[in-house]
This record gives C-alpha cells, sequence and structure tokens, in this order.
C-alpha cells in the first residue's frame, strides 16, 4: 500500500530534518547560560573588591538543638559578627549560650543539674526556645574557642552542648 501526501511531510522525515536543528538550538542556550555565568558578580572594575555570596556568610551558623543535641552546619567561623539560627527540633523547650573557655565542651564545672556560665565571657544566648520554634543571634565573637549548651536543669549534663572555633 501507498501512502500519498500531499503537500504534506511525513512526520518520521519532518521530526529527522528538525533533530539536529533542536540539538543546535539547545546547544545554544547552554552556551549562553554558561558565559552569563561566568560573567556574572562583577559589579566593578578590576580594583573593586566583590564580596561573593561566600564571603557574606561566612559568620551564619545554622544550629539544630534537641533532646539532648546541638549541632552546627559549621565547626570553625572567622572572627567578627556571627549570627545563629536556631531551630528547636526538640518536643520541649531548650536553650542556646554561648561561652567563651577553653575547656571542652563536657568539661565545664556543673553545679547542681547546670554547668557554671561564668567559666567565660557569655556575649549572648537566646533563652527559653519553645519546641518547634527558630530563634536568632548575632554576636560579635573574638577568636577562640567557644562552648555552645543547653543550660536548663539537667540538659548540660545529658550531652546538649558543643564547641566552636573562632579564628
Amino acid at each position: 500500500m501507498t501512502t500519498s501526501l500531499i503537500g504534506n511531510e511525513s512526520e518520521e522525515r519532518r521530526a529527522t530534518r528538525q533533530a539536529p536543528l533542536l540539538v543546535g538550538f539547545a546547544a545554544a542556550l547552554t552556551s549562553i547560560a554558561l558565559s552569563a555565568a561566568a560573567c556574572g558578580g562583577g559589579g566593578g572594575d578590576d580594583s573593586t573588591p566583590v564580596k561573593t555570596t561566600v564571603q557574606r556568610e561566612a559568620g551564619a551558623i545554622n544550629a539544630s538543638l534537641g533532646e539532648f543535641f546541638i549541632r552546627l552546619d559549621k565547626t570553625s567561623v572567622p572572627a567578627g559578627k556571627v549570627k545563629f539560627t536556631i531551630a528547636n527540633k526538640g518536643s520541649i523547650k531548650h536553650e542556646f549560650v554561648v561561652i567563651k573557655s577553653n575547656l571542652a565542651p563536657d568539661k565545664l564545672p556543673v553545679r547542681g543539674k547546670e554547668a557554671k556560665e561564668s567559666v567565660g565571657p557569655s556575649p549572648g544566648e537566646v533563652p527559653d526556645l519553645p519546641a518547634g520554634k527558630t530563634g536568632h543571634l548575632t554576636v560579635d565573637l573574638k577568636p577562640g574557642k567557644y562552648v555552645l549548651i543547653c543550660n536548663l536543669p539537667g540538659h548540660y549534663k545529658a550531652g546538649q552542648r558543643t564547641g566552636l572555633t573562632v579564628r
């Protein structure tokens, strides 16, 4: 059986003819996108310093609290302003206390059910953060070692502590 197409091209023949055009078009779009990405972020002549996203966010730390842990997305940051975003992932309230100390996180002296916060200066804290809530704390940290704890009764002893190095 012979199919006669008057003025119409078969779909198979049209697809075969258009395939190289589509591949070329996709390659051109990819090239344009890569060129734009490589050239982006300038903002000045060669003598103008440009802050990148990584540089701006070097002092940002995401912290998670829960029964009974503190986890940080980074354990070392440059000295200066540090912004903590603290998410209470637990089912009870917690707090977030920053203490400058050369002691290991698990070596703070304890009085009763709480760690002695007086072992070093505390640049700040977020007290009584309810379960499921997020708190923020921005502090100016000098180079050194810091211990981050929840100091609600029994929480430090149960392991809710970690360390941070500021360089």
